[in-house]
């Protein structure tokens, strides 16, 4: 299998090492050596700094990176390198190797070649001495070369570091193994299917919302099936949480869009939150771009759903949301489809397939048992079911799988558990073990799902109940029921659900009965993701008592969390909100030193933007000049430019924040300190390059066209020259806007639109030429379906078996 090498996910520091060490195998010259971060004068590695023979420019760039753009700036190296000569009198002849993480054309390998020739003759004298992407994957093959490409961890990566054609193989499986459990034989035909099934081929985009256990996951996995098991199409069906959108769109731009061959069908499941609200406003622009992204291609289908309750919340809670549910999924569109508008028919065959679905996995001996509870409702009054106000189709499968708890009346039982639909979990959850309790809570405290299936034995076997107990027992009497178990590749980890979000419900609801429990696995818990209940949001270490628990907690008992790595984040935090600086102040600069900018409270967050705030609005002086000599450590500032989730006003907040503290410090100092604003640090201008490189890669991705929801402005005169220069005023204007926001970054600053004009051309003229996709295969699955509509009594007045 061709291996793809994706080295544009490593620190810029790690890919000059990683260079300098091709090289030095490629060209056989141990002498190469590199320097240490900062203005380099275009070398990033050299032999002989006084009279060099191999010169090496090290790029990384992300792929979606304009390749005009790179060949661009891999010219103004050259002339760089060119000045560097004269600099330091360099007289002999040197070769200069060129190594990048990203793809270059024919095009781009000549015109880079052509211009060197020019301004430094014969330092280029042939291909091998430009290295990029696919010169990796062909090195990464070679044995001499393997070991490198290990240690830096470019082999056995996973799905986002191989190649188009491996990367598709994967999704393929991925799409099949979305279904080796789906049986389509017991999934009922109702009217809405055929009606979503034909929005989503119009629109490209559906949101299916409804009350827990109404069967929204159902349909979603059969439209999957249906678009998969088309004649004319080619569709992969891949299942993503909404925090991956961004994912899915790099997934989708690199693999799919210009391959017209191939659709892509993403679900995103309880896409709001599986229990209650829960996303961020960084999500909801997500959602937006991704509306965006489906509404204006050939070949990406997207299938939301959300509880009734959790998309009403949203749209109070969050005015944003609501704009973007009513103008584009209401007015524009009629996307919604309310599964709770099931007919009576409809319930009828549900509840006839969810008992057949349970024959076919019993045995024997209790197939004969469900065949004669089933047979018992025969002439009973089924209206009396099938119009229930509780009649759901999870609520229905909980009793078929349940149905050995009956009694010998098994009418009176399924009525009754559809007047009382609590009970029939309470009935269960009584006949569980304690320790099985204190399992399903334990999983329960966990602030997100699913979890890692050691993280869960890890955390029940804290609370040292009986030592007998043996929880894979527990684990396989669960499965099904109460857990679900899941792997996302083959080699991975085991990870631990919740069976379905109802279960959720309930244990949050039968808690409240057993404080105790809860309290003694919170106070023994050695995972500090088990305590963020309530903690969650805006720090507040005045009114939040939940929060300033937390944070107490963090401070109190930091070596007893096996997870306290992923929050050093949060104790700095701890340590400048409570003013406990001089109890740790050795250990502050160390948390500095290796804190990469993770944070947990809130999603899409960056955490160096937290931290920083939390340092400028402390009133210790010290804490201040400890941050701004750790901002002299290349390593530190790198670690700030390269954390999670650092967008341009994300940059702007952290250099309006430490532009308030220098000016602080400088005078508090008697005017000591060396630089009385941000721009005079030494640190700055890898600051400003990183902004630029921001608002860069923000021209040149082709997921910006989609996020800011380009439209033709004239469609009956249309004229793609005027609009893309119509269009890139607009971005213009924009980039204007980002660069005047809390933060003034002084001076000029240059970026190259050729790539937002090229991008902006094949959108524009694509969207001009964009026909309706039309495809019949649901029409013919249908006509496959033989079934006659039949009344209530035919479709249940049948012996099971």
């Amino acid at each position: 299998m061709d291996i793809g090498i994706r080295a544009d996910g490593m620190t810029t520091s790690d890919f000059e090492n990683f260079a300098i060490e091709i090289v030095k195998k490629k060209f056989k010259n141990n002498s190469l050596h590199g320097f240490k971060e900062g203005k380099d004068d275009g070398i990033d590695g050299i032999d002989d700094i006084a009279s060099p023979s191999l010169v090496i420019q090290a790029k990384r760039w992300q792929v979606t990176k304009n390749h005009t753009t790179a060949v661009k700036l891999l010219k103004e190296e050259i002339d760089k390198i060119a000045l560097t000569k004269e600099k330091y009198g360099w007289k002999a002849d040197f070769n200069y190797v060129i190594i990048t993480s990203m793809g270059l054309s024919p095009a781009g390998l000549k015109e880079i070649r052509d211009y060197a020739d020019k301004i430094i003759p014969n330092a280029i004298p042939n291909d091998d001495y430009i290295i990029f992407s696919s010169t990796l994957t062909t090195l990464s093959q070679q044995k001499a070369y393997r070991d490198i490409f290990m240690n830096y961890g470019l082999l056995e990566k996973d799905i986002t570091n191989v190649l188009r054609n491996a990367r598709l193989k994967s999704i393929e499986a991925e799409s099949r193994d979305y279904f080796s459990d789906f049986d389509a034989h017991y999934f009922v035909e109702t009217r809405f299917l055929g009606e979503a099934y034909h929005i989503l081929q119009r629109e490209h985009i559906l949101l299916i919302q409804g009350p827990a256990g109404i069967g929204k996951t159902t349909t979603c996995s059969m439209l999957g099936n249906l678009f998969l098991n088309n004649n004319e199409n080619i569709f992969d069906i891949i299942v993503r949480k909404v925090e991956d959108i961004n994912e899915v769109l790099t997934l989708y731009n690199g693999n799919y869009r210009d391959n017209a061959d191939r659709n892509l069908f993403v679900i995103f499941d309880d896409f709001l939150g599986r229990n209650k609200f829960d996303v961020g406003e960084r999500v909801l622009q997500d959602i937006r771009k991704l509306y965006s992204a489906s509404t204006n291609t050939n070949n990406l289908f997207i299938c939301l759903n959300s509880r009734t309750q959790i998309l009403q919340d949203a749209r109070i809670v969050n005015f944003e949301f609501q704009k973007l549910i009513d103008e584009n999924f209401i007015e524009n569109r009629n996307f919604i489809i309310d599964l709770s508008r099931y007919s009576e028919i409809d319930r009828a065959y549900i509840f006839r397939k969810t008992f057949e679905k349970k024959l076919h996995s019993l045995g024997d001996i209790d197939k004969l048992e469900l065949v004669g509870k089933y047979n018992n409702l025969i002439g009973k009054d089924w209206k009396r079911i099938v119009q229930h106000r509780n009649y759901f189709p999870r609520s229905i499968e909980l009793i078929a799988n349940n149905f050995k708890e009956s009694s010998e009346n098994f009418y009176d039982y399924v009525v009754y558990y559809l007047d009382h639909p609590n009970q029939l979990y309470n009935n269960l959850f009584e006949n569980l073990k304690v320790e099985e309790k204190y399992l399903l809570f334990s999983l329960l405290q966990f602030d997100s799902l699913p979890v890692e299936e050691q993280l869960l034995k890890n955390s029940f076997h804290s609370l040292r109940l009986n030592p007998t107990f043996d929880i894979g027992r527990a684990f396989k009497k669960l499965d099904g029921s109460w857990l679900s178990f899941i792997k996302e590749t083959f080699n991975s980890e085991s990870k631990v659900d919740f069976f379905n979000p109802s279960i959720i419900d309930f244990l949050n609801s039968k808690l409240e009965e057993f404080p105790q429990m809860k309290h003694e696995i919170l106070q023994k818990s050695i995972y500090l993701k088990q305590l963020l209940g309530g903690c969650k949001g805006y720090v507040d270490l005045k009114s939040n008592s939940n929060q300033i628990i937390f944070f107490n907690n963090i401070l109190s008992n930091w070596n007893n969390f096996i997870d306290s790595s992923e929050f050093i984040g949060e104790k700095l935090v701890a340590i400048i909100g409570f003013n406990k600086y001089a109890e740790h102040a050795t250990e502050f600069r160390r948390l500095l030193s290796s804190y990469n900018g993770m944070w947990n409270l809130t999603s899409y967050s960056n955490g160096w933007e937290v931290v920083i705030s939390h340092i400028y609005q402390s009133n210790e002086f010290v804490i201040k000049r400890e941050f701004l000599d750790a901002l002299e450590d290349f390593e530190i500032v790198t670690n700030i430019l390269e954390s999670p989730n650092l967008d341009s006003d994300t940059i702007d907040s952290i250099a309006h924040d430490i532009d308030k503290i220098v000016e602080e410090v400088y005078y508090l100092s008697g005017f000591e300190y060396y630089a009385s604003k941000f721009n005079e640090v030494n640190t700055f201008f890898l600051f400003k390059e990183k902004k630029i490189e921001i608002l860069q890669d923000y021209l040149d991705s082709v997921s910006t066209i989609d996020e800011e929801d380009i439209y033709i402005l004239e469609t009956d005169n249309f004229d793609l020259e005027i609009e893309v220069n119509t269009q890139t005023h607009y971005f213009m204007d924009k980039i204007d806007e980002m660069l005047d926001t809390l933060y003034d970054w002084e001076g000029e600053v240059t970026l190259d639109y050729k790539g937002l004009k090229s991008n902006l051309s094949e959108y524009l003229q694509q969207k001009y030429n964009n026909l309706s996709w039309e495809d019949d295969a649901y029409d013919r699955w249908r006509d496959s379906q033989l079934e006659e509509r039949y009344t209530i009594e035919n479709i249940l007045n049948k012996p099971l078996l």
